[in-house]
């Protein structure tokens, strides 16, 4: 059996707060991608478009996530750990709220088509392109149908899912590539997720485009965006990057680095469409990634890595699931699909959307995903080495309590 192993030495803290506060401006990048962009409320023209130029910032914020899985579980590895313990805490932690997300999606689309997802496509809905969303193999196929089926964004899901599976063989070669090569390897990551895109771009032309996607094929979509072995470079430049940063490597300081991901956004948005969806700023977000990282080491506190900001980055994952979800709902019972307001009200509506997000964020983390961790996330110890219940007090000294120790 495959055993996980840690590549962080023992003087180092296990953990880094500011990288799980960052996971929160991801979140609401990704959040304020959807709602202003999908549900197209917005009956000024020029905003709307505005708006759907915004959404690059989200293909931004998943780039941002996959780098930070790749990194803080190559962090935070336990030496020694059995791969099977480490694909339990990992299925432990997405399938309760996966599921709980999926139900309520499936119920809409299968009342009202797959139009009530707001990506592509009109009609029926596909019970088996649900049945594998709910196994998040959904994304294998190059097919609409299958790709955004019943939760849209849970094909960055179904990317992770291939991450975990991966994980403990690529932790083994991680620990093994020599401290002088490190660096050669994390550039080779980043050509390679920048090359994506190109690739797509060059051997799958676009004669046919999705709608609301100008230029850009289902194809080029699929290969440069939601295919698992297209994202698998940037989890790798993550997994890379924490073994750099063991080493000692210091990269730029946060102020030379943190616009650089956001000139990359300005960069695609004049680049075929196929660029603005790949991978192509995995190299500026590992810079913001590292020299966040590298200022916890240092100990230099930020409002990233405060408490509150902490607690909202390890709500994420329960945001994440649940937001386009609640879009959905609002779309079709509220604001009703297709129809287009005056700004102020369609802001109105997209505040409903957060309010409703933050409940839904909340009920998922406090009474579902949270206590599936603390309930199955590590395997119970025998009966023999489980503390026993302390004796009642009219007990004689020397009984069970006694003999427990």
């Amino acid at each position: 059996m495959a055993v996980v192993r840690s590549t962080r030495p023992p003087g180092l803290p296990r953990r880094l707060p500011s990288l799980t506060g960052v996971r929160f401006l991801a979140c609401v990048a990704v959040f304020a991608a959807h709602a202003l962009d999908a549900p197209r409320l917005f009956a000024d023209p020029q905003l709307q478009r505005f708006f759907g130029e915004l959404a690059s910032t989200g293909t931004v914020a998943v780039t941002l996530f996959f780098l930070l899985s790749g990194f803080v579980m190559t962090w935070t590895a336990k030496p020694g750990e059995p791969a099977r313990r480490f694909w339990r805490r990992r299925l432990v932690r997405v399938v309760p709220n996966h599921l709980l997300c999926l139900a309520p999606a499936a119920v809409l689309v299968a009342a009202c088509g797959v139009g009530a997802q707001l990506t592509v496509g009109d009609g029926p809905w596909h019970p088996e392109a649900v049945l594998a969303n709910l196994f998040l193999v959904h994304v294998w196929v190059p097919s609409s149908d299958f790709i955004v089926a019943a939760n849209p964004v849970t094909w960055s899901m179904a990317c992770e899912v291939l991450f975990y599976l991966l994980f403990p063989v690529l932790i083994r070669w991680v620990r093994r590539i020599p401290a002088a090569r490190l660096g050669a390897w994390a550039l080779a990551m980043v050509a390679a997720a920048a090359s994506v895109p190109c690739v797509a771009q060059w051997l799958l032309p676009a004669p046919a485009p999705v709608a609301g996607m100008p230029q850009i094929s289902l194809e080029q979509y699929w290969l440069a965006y939601v295919f698992p072995v297209s994202r698998l470079p940037e989890f790798l430049l993550g997994m890379l990057l924490a073994r750099l940063i063991a080493e000692g490597w210091r990269p730029p300081r946060l102020r030379y680095v943190v616009a650089l991901p956001f000139l990359t956004i300005a960069l695609t948005l004049q680049m075929p469409a196929v660029f603005t969806f790949g991978p192509l700023s995995a190299g500026p977000v590992a810079l913001v990634v590292a020299a966040l990282a590298h200022r916890d080491l240092r100990g230099d506190g930020s409002w990233l890595s405060g408490d509150r900001m902490v607690a909202a980055g390890e709500r994420t994952y329960a945001c994440y699931l649940s937001h386009y979800v609640v879009i959905m709902y609002v779309t079709q019972l509220v604001t009703g699909p297709g129809a287009a307001y005056a700004t102020p009200v369609a802001f109105g509506y997209v505040l409903l959307m957060a309010a409703l997000t933050l409940a839904a964020t909340w009920a998922l983390y406090r009474f579902v995903e949270r206590p599936a961790m603390e309930r199955w996330a590590r395997p119970r110890p025998p009966a023999a080495t489980r503390p026993a219940v302390p004796a009642p007090a009219s007990e004689p000294a020397g009984s069970t309590a006694g003999q427990s120790r």
